[in-house]
């Protein structure tokens, strides 16, 4: 066993779509307003991180952050889907790690096109190796919800963040019914459900080559990632 390499629960080709703020107290340190509903950005599928792969830090963005996330996984096709019957197409869920990089999602020395253009989601949250997945995919006939679970993201030991899914503001159904607002949900998409209040949005304190990365759910797992260097950039 100890020579098996564990993969994320992902397969090329398939979406992640992700909530902006889920979580009261995220709002006040990204200075944002929580959504009225349901608000989502794309994190590309060459994004995707495999459990012990490395978190880059890469040389274009000095204020690299972590996010503990939990991520559904859609395990039926559909489109314009009720809040009601949401659940039905639902696989499974697991830990996932919304990697960003705060200086390009808040336009650093660039305050007028957070003011035109608004912010740019697809660099903060979609570099290389910006989306760990895993360890595991808990199926729904487990784990019919993914709350009330313990959540945290813990750096060289020492917890950032720490909170319960129960407090997510938009349920699971929620955030399927808007998302899928004539859009298609195949088998293998994966929604990234918010994260709470912590890490260097809050205080500064940004990721470094070297830190250790531990994303924890409650049944879910440990999620580990250390942050290295890319020498390549």
């Amino acid at each position: 066993m100890a020579s098996l390499r564990l993969l994320a629960p992902f397969e090329a080709g398939s979406k992640i779509l992700a909530h902006v703020v889920n979580y009261y107290g995220h709002d006040k340190e990204a200075k944002v307003k929580v959504p009225a509903k349901p608000f989502f950005f794309q994190k590309p599928s060459s994004s995707v991180a495999n459990p012990g792969d490395t978190i880059v830090a890469h040389r274009a963005s000095n204020k690299l952050d972590h996010e503990v996330e939990i991520g559904i996984m859609i395990g039926r096709v559909g489109r314009s889907i009720d809040a009601e019957n949401a659940f039905d197409h639902v696989a499974g869920y697991m830990v996932l790690n919304d990697v960003s990089y705060r200086d390009f999602q808040m336009n650093d020395g660039y305050p007028d096109l957070n003011t035109s253009y608004g912010k740019n989601w697809t660099q903060a949250k979609g570099l290389d190796a910006a989306c760990p997945m895993g360890p595991v995919l808990v199926l729904t006939d487990e784990l019919p919800a993914p709350y009330p679970l313990r959540k945290q993201c813990r750096v060289n030991g020492k917890v950032r963040q720490d909170a319960n899914s129960s407090d997510m503001i938009h349920k699971v159904p929620a955030l399927i019914a808007e998302v899928s607002k004539g859009m298609t949900l195949w088998p293998g998409d994966v929604i990234a459900t918010g994260t709470p209040a912590g890490g260097g949005l809050g205080d500064g304190v940004w990721l470094k080559p070297g830190d250790v990365v531990e994303c924890e759910v409650e049944r879910l797992g440990v999620l580990r990632n250390v942050v290295a260097a890319d020498l390549s950039d």
